[in-house]
């Protein structure tokens, strides 16, 4: 992922990361570099995840149709369009505004072709009602 190049780093994820894991073989994979790079169009390195009966995997598209059957349980993030745009702000800045509405126009497009949504095992509301800690998004139960 990086932020011209939505989708197109799904080749490479899919053979450093999840065909290795899928043959429980430790993945090895470049990373972006953020930090020299702010729009992640560069890579920097390279990390191991050692092989485990569980891996999670977060991020934009990863429970694509080319992934579903490889996959023990989906979840779907959910939340309005303006409260991500809001939230992509306050952590990237104004200057970062018409990357998201691409980024968001991007996704939209993408989710509705993939199916991705329909696909979930379970929904989480991006934008819970009840108190929570807004730093770690963590409800606490009495």
């Amino acid at each position: 992922m990086s932020w011209p190049d939505f989708a197109g780093w799904w080749p490479r994820f899919e053979r450093q990361v999840l065909a290795p894991l899928c043959s429980g073989l430790d993945a090895r994979y470049q990373v972006r570099d953020w930090a020299k790079d702010e729009f992640g169009t560069s890579l920097q390195g390279w990390k191991t995840t050692k092989w485990s009966p569980l891996v999670i995997l977060e991020g934009v598209t990863c429970t694509r149709l080319a992934a579903a059957d490889r996959l023990a349980y989906r979840i779907w993030v959910d939340a309005p369009e303006d409260l991500r745009l809001r939230r992509g702000m306050e952590r990237d800045g104004e200057t970062h505004r018409q990357l998201w509405l691409d980024w968001m126009r991007e996704e939209r497009q993408f989710f509705t072709e993939d199916g991705t949504r329909a696909r979930a095992d379970l929904g989480v509301n991006g934008s819970p009602r009840v108190v929570h800690d807004p730093g770690t998004e963590a409800v606490k139960l009495d």
